[in-house]
């Protein structure tokens, strides 16, 4: 009866859940004076958060929510924690074993270990049944590949392995390992260089690796293979010859694996991933149901890692993200998983499956990953979308050398280049160059080792969005009915070495022609540290500005003092711009902050105002909206030569019905004629 109902949980015994949509605001505390006085399933949720959140107390305020899932309705109930514990805890997910209505096959339970019998069965299994039936990974395993100049062959009962040369051993199906390697010292880790490679092709004992590599072998074993490609082991580190030429053939080395092994749940290759403890599945207790019989009661941190995870909030910004693990952070990780034809992923909960037909897990819970999955996306007709969205995702990760920017994501590049048919230009496509060149580097990124950054040398052209550090989006605006305001006229950008897809040379450049709008850019006097750009020639028009800048700048010239802040100056803000500013003469140019000592001769401080140039790429007209947006370039000075530029930031500006009868006809007009005293050639560097 409902006048039974718990007053806190309101957990009915009758139909074993919760009310459908429950939401209720509550402290721990009163759980624990209602698991006291009247409710036995408030003391299984005291019971679940003393055995999952540290040192909980009865301070702590949560939103406690019902769980009825139609996909997965053995949940009953999740604990959420509110305000600062959000940053503290993660969520905690109460469930039953098994369905109480026995309409769904019930949760498998999971390992405690990684390295369980029960968990090879279910890689095996895996494997036997992408290889029977999956004839979509069967031809992407077969298609013909180049391959790799090193391998490791595992000796007898995996105790001992050598490097051997793929021209001199037939190389069977090997397998790859995407690790992190974490901040070990050289000295303590073995790698394949000059000096060592003798050593390493008469061969060393498994137990001299470490933990992380030595699992790896210890997978291989148990599946049943001979060869493992290893980065650290198999690529000569000391020999940037060696290391570009290796590195060119990535996408073929994971690509052409047998198996991928992920160690997603290491930050360093001295943590071993099957000896990883799993997070805790607690047995809170037990209900009974109305016919007779008990139903198990269990509860889990809502981590969802890997494909559970329903959107990496590294993209989506707030505290750092739960259920993202080290191997989700580093860059080069992202083009070793999609590239993967299968892959086995060792989570700090379970062991996961990931294949070009179908994923699989060790819980039996359903794939809800809301990313799209770059691997699934490659054979797309729509080729150049894929490249944007790994961008996307790629930008968001961390690299431990600025000058990886470009090899680090070559070889997603390589595989998509037949279908994209084009020019590779520093991460741009030459075909859709205009449309690459509305990137935006964005502030909505919770990946802390990103804040702050910029590289510390030159890694590419600063039209690119491998010369910043940060998540970088394509310009949403930016489509098919988009009417393009300036061109390129001649590209000049080489690579440094025979591979078109890794680092380019110090210089690279476009020649374009089109408007370059004098700007302004200044300081906000009542939020300090945001800043907004006046164009005077469009005040005349209410306008929405969103700004975007690269990274720190610096003023050229004048007599400008204050410090500008790092960062996208309004991102996260509207700014709506009216009225006319007035700015002297004596206000500098701008440009990207140095971080090597030049000799252009040119004096740079920083500063409270500084002048620009609006360089605008595209321009549309919404009828059905009565709305217009304008994408374009915010340019800085390069040096004291006229026509030499670089990008400092982007920009996007919309303008809203309501403004003089006749807005967009003069607004286009504003484009296409008053402008054409401001068109001009300009290289931008």
């Amino acid at each position: 009866m409902a006048s039974d109902l718990c007053s806190l949980c309101s957990f009915d015994s009758s139909i074993l859940a919760l009310p459908n949509k429950l939401s209720r605001n509550i402290t721990f505390a009163d759980l624990l004076t209602s698991a006291r006085t009247q409710c036995k399933f408030c003391g299984y949720l005291v019971k679940a958060v003393l055995s999952l959140w540290t040192n909980a107390h009865e301070r702590i305020d949560i939103q406690l929510r019902s769980r009825r899932d139609v996909e997965e309705a053995n949940n009953i109930c999740e604990l959420e924690p509110r305000g600062d514990y959000y940053k503290k805890y993660h969520s905690i997910l109460v469930y039953y074993l098994e369905d109480p209505n026995k309409l769904l096959k019930p949760y498998r339970v999971v390992p405690s270990s990684p390295a369980s019998e029960k968990t090879w069965e279910f890689v095996r299994n895996q494997l036997t049944e992408c290889f029977t039936y999956h004839d979509k990974c069967r031809a992407a395993s077969e298609a013909p590949r180049s391959q790799a100049k090193r391998y490791l062959q595992l000796g007898a009962q995996s105790s001992t392995l050598k490097l051997v040369e793929s021209s001199a051993v037939q190389i069977t199906d090997y397998a790859a390992l995407s690790y992190c390697w974490g901040k070990c010292a050289g000295d303590d880790l073995l790698l394949a260089t000059a000096s060592t490679l003798e050593k390493l092709q008469s061969g060393i004992a498994v137990s001299d690796l470490p933990p992380a590599l030595k699992d790896a072998v210890e997978v291989c074993f148990r599946l049943g293979l001979k060869f493992l490609w290893i980065d650290s082991l198999c690529i000569l580190q000391d020999s940037p010859d060696d290391w570009r030429d290796q590195a060119a053939k990535m996408a073929d080395v994971y690509e052409g694996s047998l198996v991928t092994i992920i160690a997603a749940s290491g930050s360093s290759v001295q943590e071993s991933f099957l000896a990883h403890p799993r997070l805790p599945r607690p047995h809170v207790g037990d209900v009974e149901r109305e016919e007779g019989g008990r139903v198990q009661v269990y509860a889990r941190v809502s981590t969802d890692f890997g494909h559970h995870r329903f959107v990496s909030s590294l993209l989506l910004g707030g505290p750092q993200p739960i259920g993202i693990e080290p191997v989700d952070l580093r860059a080069w990780t992202l083009q070793e998983r999609d590239l993967s034809v299968r892959a086995i992923s060792y989570t700090s909960f379970e062991v996961q499956w990931a294949c070009r037909t179908t994923q699989a897990c060790e819980c039996g819970r359903g794939t809800v990953n809301g990313m799209a999955q770059i691997s699934r996306m490659l054979d797309d007709k729509d080729a150049l979308r894929t490249w944007y969205e790994a961008v996307r995702q790629y930008t968001s990760r961390n690299l431990s050398f600025d000058a990886d920017k470009l090899p680090a994501i070559a070889g997603l590049a390589r595989r998509l280049a037949p279908q994209i048919r084009s020019r590779y230009i520093a991460g741009l496509w030459e075909q859709d160059l205009l449309v690459g060149l509305c990137w935006c580097k964005t502030s909505h990124s919770s990946n802390p080792s990103l804040t702050g950054r910029y590289p510390t040398a030159y890694v590419a052209p600063s039209f690119s969005w491998a010369s910043v550090v940060g998540l970088v989006m394509k310009e949403p605006h930016v489509g098919p009915a988009s009417q393009a305001c300036c061109e390129v006229l001649q590209v000049h950008c080489s690579p440094t070495s025979a591979d078109p897809y890794g680092q380019v040379q110090e210089g690279s450049s476009l020649d374009m022609y089109g408007a370059l709008v004098p700007a302004v850019l200044t300081r906000d006097k009542e939020e300090p540290g945001i800043y907004i750009i006046r164009i005077p020639s469009m005040e005349d028009y209410r306008a929405f500005y969103m700004l975007y800048v690269d990274g720190p700048l610096e003023s050229v010239g004048g007599e400008e003092t204050a410090s500008m802040h790092e960062g996208w100056m309004t991102s996260s803000f509207w700014k709506l711009i009216s009225g006319k500013g007035e700015h002297g003469s004596d206000v500098g140019g701008v440009r990207r902050r140095k971080t090597q000592a030049e000799g252009d001769g040119i004096v740079a401080t920083p500063f409270e105002q500084a002048r620009a140039k609006f360089l605008p790429l595209f321009f549309n007209h919404n009828k059905d909206r009565d709305a217009a947006h304008m994408i374009g370039l915010v340019l800085g000075t390069v040096s004291s030569e006229k026509g030499y530029y670089e990008r400092v930031g982007s920009v996007m500006i919309q303008f809203n019905g309501g403004q003089e009868v006749g807005w967009p006809l003069a607004l286009s007009q504003l484009v296409w004629d008053t402008w054409k005293t401001y068109h001009r050639n300009l290289r931008l560097y």
